[in-house]
């Protein structure tokens, strides 16, 4: 099947993002961009020479008001949903970063969200967020976020996440 032959990337799938039914949606925000060593603010991975953003990176902004991988104050979650397609496969779905014209769609979060996503490290019950990704653990030493086992509807190993605020 041509799906075999495709990348593939994390998914994430809302649970409840208060985001998404109060209007608290990042969407004509770029990401930042350095052209030198074509660096992005965003945690992204490679595909045959290609930078993509995933579904489920931990973004905020910078003084810039540019997507940066979150450090302090509103903490975003990127959630830009995939295309319908005949392939049927939400793993082949990320955002290609195009320099400056990067625009993932991103959901501030609010305390008690949920989602589910497999774009995290680690194993435990807390998560704090390292370099736009979710780090899971069994310490809540400054948890953002209460984390539990949990798989996406194609039967993906994953976790749910609650956001503690």
């Amino acid at each position: 099947m041509l799906r075999d032959y495709l990348p593939t990337f994390h998914q994430l799938e809302p649970q409840n993002l208060k985001g998404l039914y109060a209007g608290d949606v990042v969407a004509q925000r770029p990401v930042a961009y350095t052209a030198c060593g074509e660096i992005y603010g965003v945690a992204t991975v490679s595909h045959n020479g290609a930078y993509f953003v995933e579904n489920g990176v931990i973004m905020g902004l910078d003084e810039g008001a540019k997507l940066v991988n979150w450090t302090s104050g509103p903490m975003i979650v990127h959630f830009t949903e995939e295309l319908p397609t005949i392939l049927d496969a939400k793993g082949t779905f990320a955002v290609r970063c195009e320099e400056d014209e990067t625009y993932p769609r991103g959901v501030i979060l609010h305390a008690g969200d949920e989602f589910v996503t497999d774009n995290y490290v680690g194993s435990g019950s807390y998560a704090i967020v390292s370099s736009g990704i979710l780090t899971v653990s069994t310490a809540n030493t400054s948890a953002k976020f209460a984390a539990m086992a949990d798989t996406l509807a194609d039967g993906t190993a994953a976790y749910r996440f609650i956001y503690l605020g």
